[in-house]
Parts: structure tokens; sequence; C-alpha cells
């Protein structure tokens, strides 16, 4: 993942797309880095690809 980046100007850039996140948006803080709106989707989806099965694919315990 990568870092959260804070401008000299107290801009709030998302660490995914690099967008600018304005004053009354929404982002989200997971360790250290900053997520928009708009990355929240696809960035969830990569984290979580681990934990993701497919029906009748499963491994047999």
């Amino acid at each position: 993942m990568k870092k959260f980046l804070r401008e000299p100007r107290g801009l709030l850039r998302c660490g995914e797309c690099g967008g600018e996140i304005c004053p009354g948006e929404s982002y989200w803080q997971v360790n250290g880095g900053v997520i928009c709106a708009v990355c929240l989707s696809d960035f969830a989806r990569a984290e979580l690809e681990p934990f993701r099965r497919v029906r009748g694919e499963e491994e047999r315990i």
C-alpha cells in the first residue's frame, strides 16, 4: 500500500490515485495510507484478495 501524501500547503491526496481530498470529502486512513472514496472499492478488493474463495473450488481440509 502506498503511504499518504500530505503536501506543504495542507493538501491531502489519495495514496492510490493521487487525487486531492478536499474539505468535507470522506476518506479512509488505513495503516498510514489515505484512500479516497473513488479508490476504496478497488483497494478493499485487493486487500481482501487472500480471503477470496470460489464456490466449488474450496480446498478440502
